[in-house]
């Protein structure tokens, strides 16, 4: 017993070096909001591009059956990008398309433009049959040939001036390496007639690490914009979402931050303690948003001291994020101040099936309890002892599957050192845990 209380003093004394504490961090996307900024929570900042040399955008993430998404995105928010369809047939009507056949059919109303909340509905994809699973808007899904076909005819505006026709004509869905688009684009009154073939991987092109491959229509040139989809969990950019001024809710550009499609975020208000009641982790991609801040009328900006509680679903690592600062279109400067809450240290299990955090570390007077448990348990018990083996909390819990939270009383322990310890379904894991008040 001795020998164990040895062991575990060195490792927390060795390990308290890696208790959470903010890291000031920022992000610039430049003036005027010049370039789309992707960070990778743990390492920063980890590419930068700039976000008016591109119009249309084609996802590379493999699609196979009626589930799948094949979403094509638009530049609405800094090229104003502007996609209509036409109800025309590509094949009979693309080479001789006129003015008359758009009549009554690019009025603002009908404008399609991408989600907010999801990668997987870009613009091209707002006009599906939701009652038809085959539909993707564009096109439609062949069951005997697994590929993707479309033939209708969208007007694509770009500003005021310039105004292309589309026919995004297939997606070729299997083998893997020979994925790919096929778009013919022109411009309206039929010049620079093109067919493009986008390919996810084919020289010298490779987007098998990118959720998107990215065309400029006035070049037709294809862009790789993105990192590696691995190594990025937000991107600082601008985007069409909903906001009110002066008590209208309207559709405008904004300046925000949107989340990779395998992140999911947590917003917990006024940097309070995490509880159930506000610990939601939501898929949404515009979670974070861009409402965090406000102009007053005069700089500097109101940022509020809302955290949020960031997780990647692959990696399964959390972190905490807190903005601080907004220095608006004069810098395109994000400030803001981050912490990883860690993961757990020791474990009598190679591979936890659940997933176990501690916040704040140091506690003052409460620590919350993170428990992301894969499914029901009765009988789960918590405690935390000291260096010497005293235990000072124990308790048995009920948790459900998903995203748990308890909240432990640690006004009364004294400062220094800890070891939490949570028995879940005989899966032990221990934490290291500092009391400073």
């Amino acid at each position: 017993m001795k020998k164990q209380i040895l062991s575990i003093v060195s490792l927390l004394i060795t390990s308290f070096a890696f208790a959470q504490t903010w890291v000031n961090d920022s992000v610039s996307t430049g003036v005027s909001y010049a370039n789309d900024v992707y960070y990778n929570m743990n390492t920063g900042t980890t590419g930068s591009s700039a976000n008016n040399n591109w119009h249309i955008a084609f996802q590379m993430a493999p699609q196979f059956g009626p589930s799948s998404s094949a979403s094509i995105l638009a530049n609405h928010a800094v090229n104003n990008v502007q996609v209509f369809s036409l109800n025309l047939s590509a094949t009979a009507k693309f080479a001789t398309l006129s003015a008359s056949d758009t009549v009554g059919k690019t009025n603002p109303e009908r404008e399609l433009v991408g989600s907010n909340k999801t990668w997987n509905i870009g613009a091209f994809n707002r006009n599906k049959d939701q009652s038809n699973l085959f539909d993707y808007g564009w096109g439609k899904y062949n069951q005997t040939t697994n590929n993707l076909s479309g033939d209708s005819i969208y007007l694509v505006k770009v500003g005021t001036t310039t105004a292309y026709k589309i026919w995004v004509q297939e997606y070729v869905s299997h083998p893997a390496d020979s994925i790919a688009w096929k778009v013919r684009i022109a411009t309206f009154s039929g010049g620079s007639d093109t067919t493009l073939i986008i390919p996810r991987n084919k020289a010298p092109y490779n987007f098998t690490d990118r959720l998107f491959a990215y065309v400029n229509l006035g070049t037709y040139t294809i862009l790789d914009r993105e990192p590696s989809k691995s190594n990025w969990d937000l991107v600082f950019t601008r985007y069409k979402d909903t906001a009110t001024q002066m008590g209208l809710t309207l559709t405008m550009n904004v300046s925000g931050v949107l989340q990779h499609p395998n992140v999911s975020v947590a917003e917990v208000p006024n940097a309070a303690m995490p509880s159930l009641a506000n610990l939601n982790f939501i898929d949404s991609i515009n979670t974070i948003g861009y409402d965090w801040k406000y102009f007053p009328g005069s700089y500097p900006y109101v940022v509020s001291n809302t955290n949020y509680f960031v997780k990647n679903k692959l990696s399964n690592l959390y972190y905490v994020l807190q903005f601080t600062a907004f220095g608006g279109s004069a810098n395109g400067l994000y400030s803001f101040k981050k912490q990883s809450l860690g993961t757990t240290s020791i474990s009598n299990t190679n591979t936890h099936n659940n997933t176990v955090l501690s916040y704040p570390n140091p506690a003052a007077q409460s620590l919350s309890l993170l428990i992301d448990a894969k499914e029901n348990m009765e009988h789960a018990r918590i405690s935390i002892c000291s260096l010497t083996g005293s235990i000072l909390y124990a308790a048995e819990v009920s948790i459900q599957a998903g995203m748990n939270t308890f909240t432990i009383n640690t006004a009364d322990f004294a400062n220094g050192l800890y070891l939490l310890q949570t028995n879940l379904m005989n899966e032990v894991q221990q934490q290291k845990i500092c009391i400073q008040h």
